[in-house]
C-alpha cells in the first residue's frame, strides 16, 4: 500500500510523520503501576499528536512555533522509548522525525532559540555514538557533531524563551555523558535551587557521585542536605536521607541504613510515595 503524502502550506508530511502511538499490551493481567503510567503517557502523546495535527492544519499560529511543538512531541516519545522501554529503534526513528521538524523551524526562523534544545540534543547524542554504531546511524541519517550540540545547547540556555529549563536539563545529561562532571554539577545545583521541592534531583545526585566512584562523598552530601533542609523542608530532608539509606544498603551496611531510616521517621511529615519506598527498602534490609 503506497504511503499517502500530504502537503500543509509548504510542510510536506506523511503518515509516518504522525505515528499512531502504541499502547502497552497486558492482556487480562492486572495492571501494575508501571503499565498505568505507560498507558497514561501514550494517551497524553496521542492527545499531543492530535493537537499538533490540528494546529498545522489550521495554520493560525507562527509556523516556527508549531513546528517546534511537533518536534517536541516526537522528541518526548523518543526519550520515553529509550529510558522506559529500551526500544532503541523506535526511539531513533522518533528522534529523526523530531530533528526533521526542528530543522524546518530553524530554517524558517534561525532566531527562534527554543528549537536549539532539540537541535543541540540531536547533534550531541548522535555525535557521541560509539564508533561501532556510527556507520549504522549514518545510513539512516542520524549524523551529528558533538561540539555543535554543546554550542546549540548553550544558546538555548541563554536565549530561548520557553525552553531554558529544558535546555539546562538536557545540557546536564550531555555534560554528564561527556564526563564533564563539574559543569554538570553546576547545572544540577542551579536547578535544585530553582526547584527546591523536587526530590528527583537527589536521584540525579546519586548517579553523579556513583559514576565517579565517590561513595563516601555521596553519603556526606546527603547527610549535609538533610541537616540543611530538616527545619524548612523536612520532606526534602527525608528524601535526601532515603538516598543515603539506599546507598548504605547497596554497600551492605545494614546497621547504618537502618539508623538512617530511623532518622527519616523522626522527621515531621509523611509523604505517601516516600514511605512506600521506605517500606520497600526496609523489606530488602530484612532479607
Amino acid at each position: 500500500m503506497p504511503v499517502r503524502v500530504r502537503w500543509r502550506r509548504g510542510i510536506r508530511t506523511t503518515r509516518s510523520d504522525s505515528p499512531s502511538w502504541p499502547k502497552p499490551t497486558g492482556g487480562r493481567r492486572r495492571p501494575t503501576a508501571e503499565t498505568l503510567v505507560e498507558s497514561a503517557y501514550y494517551e497524553a502523546q496521542t492527545v499531543a499528536g492530535k493537537k499538533a495535527e490540528n494546529a498545522l492544519e489550521a495554520g493560525e499560529y507562527p509556523r516556527a512555533e508549531l513546528l517546534s511543538y511537533v518536534a517536541s512531541v516526537h522528541a518526548s516519545y523518543a526519550r520515553f522509548q529509550v529510558t522506559q522501554k529500551e526500544a532503541f529503534f523506535s526511539a531513533m526513528r522518533a528522534g529523526l522525525r523530531a530533528h526533521r521538524y526542528a530543522k524546518q523551524a530553524y530554517e524558517l526562523d534561525p532566531e527562534f532559540y527554543d528549537i536549539y534544545v532539540g537541535l543541540g540534543a540531536f547533534n550531541f547524542f548522535t555525535g557521541s555514538l560509539p564508533g561501532i554504531l556510527k556507520p549504522f546511524a549514518f545510513l539512516i541519517g542520524a549524523r551529528g557533531n558533538k561540539e555543535t550540540g554543546f554550542e546549540q545547547l548553550g544558546i538555548a540556555r541563554e536565549k530561548s524563551r520557553y525552553s531554558r529549563t529544558e535546555a539546562r536539563t538536557v545540557s546536564y545529561t550531555a555534560f554528564l555523558e561527556d564526563g564533564q562532571y563539574a559543569a554538570a554539577f553546576d547545572l544540577f545545583e542551579g536547578l535544585r535551587a530553582d526547584y527546591p521541592g523536587n526530590q528527583v534531583f537527589f536521584i540525579w545526585a546519586t548517579d553523579w557521585f556513583l559514576r565517579q566512584g565517590r561513595v563516601s562523598s555521596a553519603l556526606n552530601y546527603f547527610d549535609r542536605v538533610a541537616r540543611d533542609e530538616s527545619d524548612s523542608r523536612p520532606r526534602m530532608a527525608q528524601y535526601a536521607l532515603l538516598e543515603k539509606a539506599g546507598i548504605e544498603h547497596a554497600m551492605s551496611r545494614r546497621a547504618a541504613a537502618q539508623a538512617t531510616i530511623e532518622r527519616i521517621r523522626q522527621l515531621s511529615g509523611r509523604d505517601p510515595l516516600l514511605f512506600k519506598k521506605l517500606t520497600r527498602l526496609e523489606a530488602r534490609l530484612r532479607r
